[in-house]
């Protein structure tokens, strides 16, 4: 875990949440949970230098925040107690994002960075487009097309792609075309590396 936040750095709380084949089951591919431990034992892994990571952050399965596990509930409760005035990030991939913002409606205080990757659920699809009112800042990053076969699992589920209340949606699929490089449902990393500008500059770093 990273060390308490120098003169220079910010000090800011991350929770990642994982989509349904990030923990135990078929794929369980911890695409998530690498990238959060990576960031956890080192920010500049994941692009956040400059920044120091509480060592209270926290990643978690979709199903901890979907089914109420006690991790959720600390997870809450820390945040409730202790991030007035810490900005917090919530990274959100494939079905992380409904249980993401589940999590976050229940908070008492401020988020100041939301970043769903490529959400996906059918109720919330249906239901959520509004930004939640205790979220300065929400980024949306989804894929248009199919590239493999995580694109297909991810359309099946329910694919979120634009919502009207995000304070920008990014085409991954657009920016990928542009560079010369593959993105898919899976690729959570490379569009985490999208929103990171936005990211850094929401928490003045930037």
């Amino acid at each position: 875990m990273s060390a308490v936040a120098t003169k220079n750095e910010v000090e800011v709380f991350l929770a990642f949440f994982g989509g349904a084949g990030d923990g135990p089951g078929l794929f369980n591919s911890e695409i998530v949970k690498s990238v959060a431990n990576a960031g956890f034992d080192d920010p500049r892994k994941i692009g956040l230098g400059g920044a120091s990571v509480s060592s209270e952050s926290k990643y978690l399965e979709w199903s901890d925040a979907a089914f109420g596990r006690s991790k959720a509930v600390d997870l809450l409760a820390y945040i409730n107690e202790n991030c007035m005035t810490m900005p917090v990030i919530v990274v959100a991939h494939s079905y992380g994002a409904e249980a993401a913002i589940k999590t976050i409606r229940q908070l008492k205080t401020t988020v100041t960075h939301l970043v769903t990757i490529d959400a996906v659920s059918w109720e919330t699809k249906i239901a959520l487009d509004a930004k939640p009112s205790n979220v300065q800042q929400w980024t949306n990053i989804y894929v248009s097309g199919f590239h493999d076969f995580t694109d297909v699992i991810a359309f099946l589920g329910g694919q979120w792609k634009k919502r009207a209340g995000a304070d920008r949606n990014i085409d991954a699929s657009d920016i990928a075309k542009a560079s010369g490089i593959h993105v898919s449902h899976g690729t959570f990393l490379k569009m985490w590396g999208m929103a990171l500008p936005y990211v850094r500059a929401s928490i003045g770093l930037e």
